[in-house]
């Protein structure tokens, strides 16, 4: 099957985008734990607590719902949404409201959407306009929206608590950003995005990218971080 979904974005007026459904499912963005505006419920976990009283009865039958959901975690109880590429389901996409009913579907989102932008219109306000052309523009800025700075680190190899005690300071180092809301993305000089290195710095919610890719991007980009830390003199 294809990665139907890698969490999604919201939009000012209300519109969404499911990552993955516009630069496919090979991108490194999707490779790592992600906060996201928000993620379907086709495939979600929370707490039962925070979980009282459902979903909201106007969203009824279906759509927005988990849209809904999702902003009342966040800025009524303080609660993070997340993305975790290593929880994976098997979903049919839209089988309820599929052939003959396609047009009910479409009826039934611009209703809800209607409901869900009244309800939210003051916190959509801080959200990005959907008139941007994001396909062009990339994933990047979308993917780490909820990142209060967005870091660049460099290094020569992808840390491992094993390898060395530099590398025990990188991973501290990561943390630390991480744990401070920042979106970090790592790139190393000899690294390889697919080891066991790298995919513990992508549980930890960490982008892995390499070296290489990053001295082809345009420098339209350049200006995507906030901050560059470069680690060892041969970076």
């Amino acid at each position: 099957g294809e990665l139907q979904e890698a969490g999604a974005v919201v939009f000012k007026d209300g519109g969404a985008l499911q990552f993955s459904k516009v630069w496919g499912s090979t991108s490194p963005l999707f490779r790592y734990v992600r906060r996201v505006d928000y993620a379907s419920a086709a495939c979600l976990m929370v707490r039962s607590l925070l979980l009282a009283g459902g979903f909201d009865e106007q969203f009824r039958p279906a759509y927005y719902e988990d849209t809904d959901l999702a902003m009342r975690l966040r800025h009524s109880h303080d609660a993070a949404v997340d993305y975790n590429p290593f929880a994976v389901a098997v979903h049919e996409g839209s089988a309820t409201y599929s052939g003959d009913r396609a047009a009910e579907k479409e009826r039934q989102m611009d209703r809800n959407r209607d409901t869900f932008v009244r309800k939210w219109s003051g916190q959509l306000t801080c959200h990005y306009a959907s008139h941007i052309p994001w396909a062009s523009r990339g994933a990047f800025l979308l993917a780490t929206r909820q990142a209060l700075a967005r870091v660049l680190v460099l290094d020569h190899d992808t840390p491992c608590a094993a390898r060395d005690s530099g590398s025990v300071r990188m991973l501290n180092f990561i943390r630390v950003l991480l744990g401070r809301r920042h979106h970090v993305t790592f790139a190393g000089v000899e690294s390889d995005a697919d080891d066991a290195c790298a995919l513990q710095l992508q549980a930890l919610g960490a982008h892995v990218t390499s070296a290489g890719l990053l001295k082809f991007r345009s420098l339209s980009t350049k200006c995507d971080y906030d901050l560059v830390v470069a680690s060892r003199r041969s970076v």
